[in-house]
């Protein structure tokens, strides 16, 4: 520990170590057959890391860059565990991206479940590292093993261990390899400080036992005034997801939902419309129509893109002014038929011609990036916003990704609230203050400037974060999606990188920033592949526009 104090200050950028991973982050080497595990010795003399970190020039970071790249599989699984123990002094997790270029490949080469297994039983190494570990081997498909399984039950179950560690390892156990994956959960549910850990855990009791998750969920919904809107909608969600079309518990759900939002909370009535988005019956769609106003519910571009028909049969019958504030507050073109069929109705509900004209010129503008319209805009909402790393030394090592939820001008000092995925064990929202910290901002950065498209993607980033979702280090995302040809819905993320985050906000709502589609399928496959040596959080803020 005393070497790194040692270190020259020095001012290095970390463009150099992205521009060298560009180049030889698809190099790999002969990797033999039998990893040797590293020993606390080797970690703590940090001799790996050390001419990285005390080069004084761009000729002395590509040599030891270099030098780190020609690792074999047991160098490689060293430097993961000194970049984990530096990682962890610098209270940062997500150094280690900036190292995966160099270490990740030929890592997920050679990993196998007996060594991630001997590394977890082992009281040796740090719980940074053994996380490391169960990120690297949940992006692998050789881990459909008892022995790893039980590895992390055992983990998991361990009091001695830190909650982040514990709740990692339970929240990556394969649930078919385990007798009762449900116990596990709840054990973390009860023992976790943090209602992010306990929502995490209730969302993977969900999963597999539905009642339970129910249950479980009215601690929350039974107490709501104690509780931040967010934990309130994770809570709501997993009794939604539990209902299975039952009469008396759709009943129920929206009876609570209805006192919630009889509250007047904006915050709370958004979070209500957040859950009940998913909740695909008539009751749910009613209920949120009949607010008295649509002003800062987001929620609404969630509950018509889950649930058009029902939005399409409620809107048919609709007075013209109801349905005038639904499609001013989520001017979509699937309304288009809508309208016009109520303008060809000859009844005394149909929708005069003035006005139909006037919600389909609402729809048109609002589909199409008018210059003038998306330059009026006074605030970041919906813009990606950046920090640079943990500044080690003077050397920046790496970029963090969040996207501005709610601002009320033009800068970095109108911004209120910024969603991300901060590590840890799930999605959050923050200040800007908060989001910088003791880092310098990097810029907001856009694909569009077109207001609309803007407040979508606000509205899939509140859904990130009103849901919860684990982090990971080694891919942008991780589903558990088995349908190959359909979109991935947020309540199929497992795990998000902060840079993966944005990602999914922008192209669930068809804004491409680089690679492909990661809402896809395929494109989920093919991204995360670039994520070890090509993807990082700079990379994706050079792909898009800097406001």
């Amino acid at each position: 520990m005393n070497k790194r104090r040692q270190y020259n200050k020095k001012r290095r950028l970390f463009s150099i170590i992205l521009s060298l991973a560009l180049t030889f982050g698809s190099m790999s080497v002969a990797i033999a057959d039998e990893v040797q595990l590293p020993t606390p010795e080797e970690i703590d003399s940090m001799h790996l890391l050390t001419p990285i970190l005390e080069a004084e020039t761009e000729a002395e970071s590509e040599t030891a860059l270099q030098a780190l790249a020609d690792l074999d599989a047991d160098g490689k699984l060293l430097a993961l565990a000194q970049i984990a123990e530096f990682a962890e002094e610098q209270n940062d997790s997500e150094i280690l991206i900036a190292f995966l270029p160099y270490i990740g490949e030929d890592l997920m080469d050679s990993l196998e479940a007996t060594t991630a297994t001997a590394i977890l039983e082992s009281n040796a190494y740090s719980d940074l590292f053994k996380i490391y570990i169960i990120d690297l081997a949940n992006t692998l498909d050789n881990f459909s093993s008892v022995s790893y399984n039980e590895a992390l039950v055992d983990v998991a179950m361990d009091s001695s261990k830190s909650d982040e560690l514990r709740v990692y390892a339970a929240h990556d156990i394969d649930a078919s390899m385990v007798s009762n994956p449900v116990a596990v959960y709840e054990a973390l549910y009860d023992d976790a400080s943090s209602m992010d850990d306990k929502m995490l855990m209730l969302k993977d009791i969900g999963f597999v036992d539905p009642a339970t998750a129910r249950e479980l969920s009215l601690d929350v919904l039974d107490n709501y005034e104690s509780y931040e809107s967010r934990i309130v909608t994770m809570a709501n969600k997993a009794y939604v997801c539990s209902i299975n079309g039952e009469p008396e518990l759709i009943d129920d759900i929206i009876a609570r939902n209805r006192e919630m939002m009889a509250t007047g909370d904006s915050d709370l009535i958004d979070s209500c419309v957040y859950a009940l988005a998913d909740l695909k019956e008539p009751e749910a769609v009613e209920l949120i129509f009949e607010l008295d106003s649509f002003d800062h519910i987001s929620g609404l571009y969630k509950l018509v893109e889950y649930n058009f028909d029902g939005v399409a049969a409620y809107t048919a019958e609709a007075g013209p002014d109801s349905l005038a504030k639904i499609v001013e507050a989520v001017p979509v073109e699937e309304f288009v038929p809508v309208i016009e069929s109520r303008i060809a109705q000859r009844s005394a509900n149909a929708l005069s011609a003035d006005l139909g004209a006037e919600l389909l010129n609402t729809i048109e503008l609002a589909n199409t990036e008018m210059p003038t319209r998306a330059a009026s805009s006074s605030n970041w909402d919906g813009y990606a916003v950046y920090r640079d790393g943990v500044e080690v030394i003077g050397i920046e090592i790496n970029w963090h990704a969040g996207i501005v939820v709610q601002s009320d001008s033009n800068s970095t000092s109108g911004i209120r609230s910024i969603a991300h995925h901060p590590g840890g064990n799930d999605t959050a929202y923050t200040t800007y203050s908060a989001f910088v910290g003791n880092n310098d901002f990097m810029g907001a950065y856009r694909t569009t400037s077109d207001v609309d498209i803007r407040d979508e993607i606000v509205a899939t980033a509140k859904d990130m974060v009103h849901d919860a979702i684990g982090y990971n280090f080694f891919s942008l995302i991780k589903h558990n999606q088995t349908n190959q040809s359909g979109t991935i819905a947020v309540s199929n993320l497992t795990h998000v990188r902060c840079d993966g985050f944005v990602e999914f906000a922008y192209e669930l709502n068809d804004e491409i920033i680089r690679g492909a589609n990661i809402t896809t399928y395929m494109g989920a496959e093919a991204d995360n592949v670039r994520a070890i040596n090509q993807f990082t959080p700079e990379h994706q803020a050079r792909s898009m526009n800097e406001v």
